[in-house]
């Protein structure tokens, strides 16, 4: 559970994983490790959940979430966006919050819906 995709050096066989969230606010970023990715299934859909916990010095107004990966293992790069790296964004969704000092917990859910 965790791994997002292939690898670039694919003879290797190295996935890349989910490593952490990152909150993008005006003037700054914070970022938590991810604590826990669980799937759940309705009957219809899949869902791949993922958290994390960052903490924040002042109140901030959130203008993204980011969730990064990173290579599995053995130093083996691979590609995101056409350029071939051994970490980074994989998904960046925009977010417009308000959010208090203190620890924050963040969850991402991806739906993964059948083809019709």
């Amino acid at each position: 559970m965790g791994t997002f995709g292939g690898a670039y050096d694919i003879q290797y066989n190295v996935p890349y994983t989910f490593s952490s969230i990152e909150i993008q606010y005006i003037g700054g970023s914070t970022s938590g490790s991810v604590s826990s990715i669980t799937t759940s299934y309705d009957g219809t859909n899949t869902y791949l959940i993922i958290s994390a916990s960052m903490s924040l010095s002042s109140q901030e107004t959130a203008t993204s979430v980011i969730v990064n990966v990173k290579s599995a293992g053995g130093g083996r790069n691979f590609c995101i966006n056409g350029q071939t790296v051994s970490s980074g964004s994989a998904i960046q969704i925009p977010y417009n919050a308000t959010l208090p000092s203190g620890t924050i917990n963040i969850t991402v859910t991806i739906e993964f819906s059948p083809a019709t």
